[in-house]
């Protein structure tokens, strides 16, 4: 029987990506110094249908718009106000920090762990781009975003 699916609850809960490094899904180090298979490099993202990433973006848009000169945002769609976002090359590794809801096993550069937050998320998008262009290309469609969940 068809179902449809609920893509905003999916949206809300989010997904996990698989971080990749050199082509291959990334590991933390095991005690052998061989990747870990239980120890996954990934982050989780909300989808395109959640309502808290779509009250950040509107956030966002506003502060971006006013900054360009125009103040009104009420006749724009998602759409529109995402495309405004994206259009800003710098500003997407701070819409991918709003984006973020957890990581795990993120290492840091100091060889420990990184914690999570959106401060430390938008740190590492902008000192590892390829970071994020994977969470673009992994879930920044609907049908992507999907596929993960």
């Amino acid at each position: 029987m068809f179902q449809l699916t609920d893509t905003v609850k999916l949206s809300e809960e989010g997904a996990w990506v698989h971080i990749e490094d050199r082509g291959q899904p990334a590991y933390l180090p095991g005690k052998d110094g061989k990747p870990d298979k239980d120890k996954p490099v990934r982050i989780k993202v909300y989808g395109p249908d959640s309502p808290t990433l779509k009250e950040l973006l509107r956030k966002r848009a506003a502060k971006l718009l006013k900054e360009d000169g125009q103040k009104n945002i009420q006749k724009m769609s998602s759409k529109q106000i995402e495309a405004h976002i994206e259009s800003r090359e710098e500003v997407r590794p701070s819409e991918w920090a709003d984006r973020t809801i957890a990581w795990e096993n993120v290492p840091s550069p100091d060889g420990g762990l990184m914690d999570f937050s959106r401060d430390a998320a938008e740190r590492l998008y902008t000192q590892f781009p390829a970071i994020l262009e994977q969470l673009i290309q992994d879930a920044g469609a609907r049908e992507d975003f999907l596929a993960l969940t």
